[in-house]
């Protein structure tokens, strides 16, 4: 019997793998940087394809110590990390590429996967949602929008209140019995 879970999974990363990979925009960005960027790049997909996401994730991370605004790493180490089943911190860096540019089919997708792992289905059906009004016809995008509604639909829930942020007030002053 085939294991849904990791099918899903095989499935999120060779297709995000392969749209990264064959990208026009990603490899122009690519192509400008310099040679030292350029042979990180190199390491770290080499170790990404053979399934070496920790030492991929380094390299990515110091890609982005360098490059800050380098889609194409925090997209990877977003996939690297979610292949780990870091789903939180891999949310955390689609979300970056996200707020970067918001038309960005791979974060989008990143994201509702993220939040599919979690069970936070409603959410990831308004991510596959934004990736599906942007590309309707891309059978990947629409496989995912498709899958989200029917993963909705079986496990409906009610959402409940978020827990509001409170804060401590802790005085600034030395108390007396320390002086």
């Amino acid at each position: 019997m085939i294991d849904m879970h990791g099918y899903q999974k095989m499935i999120f990363t060779v297709a995000v793998s392969m749209m990264l990979l064959f990208s026009p925009t990603m490899t122009m960005g690519f192509a400008q940087e310099n040679k030292e960027l350029s042979n990180m790049h190199k390491k770290a997909d080499e170790h990404f394809m053979i399934g070496e996401y920790k030492q991929a994730i380094e390299i990515y991370d110091e890609i982005l110590d360098i490059s800050p605004t380098s889609k194409k790493s925090a997209l990877m180490k977003g996939i690297a990390l979610s292949n780990l089943e870091r789903h939180k911190s891999s949310i955390l860096e689609f979300y970056k590429v996200n707020q970067q540019d918001s038309q960005n089919i791979t974060a989008l997708i990143g994201l509702g996967a993220g939040f599919g792992n979690l069970g936070e289905y409603k959410q990831a059906l308004t991510y596959f949602e934004q990736a599906y009004e942007l590309q309707p016809d891309n059978h990947i995008v629409k496989n995912y929008y498709e899958f989200a509604i029917k993963t909705a639909k079986k496990y409906p829930y009610n959402e409940v209140e978020k827990p509001e942020v409170f804060t401590l007030n802790i005085p600034q002053t030395i108390p007396s019995w320390i002086k």
